[in-house]
């Protein structure tokens, strides 16, 4: 949620009733710029996912004068990213999507929807950097796919919203049932692989390039991840 008008510092001060001043406000807010290491616009999930589809759409697109910035218009198909965006709206409500980058979560949910070709040129991953998420992510797609109401099949258009920007008003709803049906799903899948799933144990996302586990996580824990065939045939 943004402000469209922020209040002005005075507002703020006058407020407090007297608490805090303009100065104090101002002085606290710096503290809290310098914790925060000035980095205040993270790179979000579905920010990563516009890029993707944005470079994707421009690459394929026939129609593209040079001389125009291809960023200035989109170029992606609106019902495609909502349908990604639904996927990725399950899948983060579960704890252990927090062991992956915001870029490969937003990559793997296009692998499903959009294609593997399209997903690997559009992020410069390789299928081996992304095939745990993807793996892991499947019985997610699967499903939302054969859930009651399934995947949005249409863009709601609104009378005050621009044709581009439609697709960015959220539609749909992700329920706890929805989540308990996915996470059911994978449990059988890896009792019947024998496949061990990492969980989490901890609760913060892990920057951009992932972190480096220790000798003894890696030999003890394993994410499921099943080969590349059965990954591609879930994909189909």
């Amino acid at each position: 949620m943004e402000e469209i008008y922020p209040p002005k510092l005075a507002e703020f001060a006058y407020v407090t009733d007297g608490a805090c001043s303009e100065i104090e406000i101002q002085e606290k807010e710096l503290v809290i710029m310098k914790c925060l290491d000035w980095d205040l616009t993270p790179v979000t999930v579905v920010a990563w996912l516009s890029l993707y589809m944005q470079v994707s759409g421009h690459s394929t697109s026939k129609h593209v004068s040079c001389t125009r910035d291809p960023f200035e218009k989109r170029q992606f198909s609106g019902l495609s990213f909502v349908q990604v965006t639904q996927l990725l709206d399950l899948v983060t409500i579960d704890i252990n999507s927090v062991m992956y980058p915001y870029s490969i979560l937003a990559a793997s949910a296009m692998y499903h929807f959009i294609g593997s070709d399209k997903a690997m040129n559009a992020s410069g991953y390789r299928f081996d950097q992304i095939a745990q998420c993807v793996s892991w992510m499947t019985p997610f797609a699967i499903t939302l796919k054969e859930s009651e109401y399934g995947v949005v099949s249409e863009v709601r258009i609104f009378p005050q919203v621009m044709m581009d920007d439609c697709h960015n008003i959220q539609t749909h709803s992700t329920d706890l049932q929805l989540l308990e049906s996915a996470q059911t799903r994978l449990e059988e899948i890896i009792k019947e692989t024998s496949s061990p799933l990492r969980t989490c144990n901890f609760l913060t996302p892990v920057k951009e390039g992932g972190r480096r586990r220790s000798k003894s996580e890696s030999s003890t824990s394993t994410y499921y991840c099943s080969d590349t065939t059965s990954v591609k045939d879930s994909h189909s």
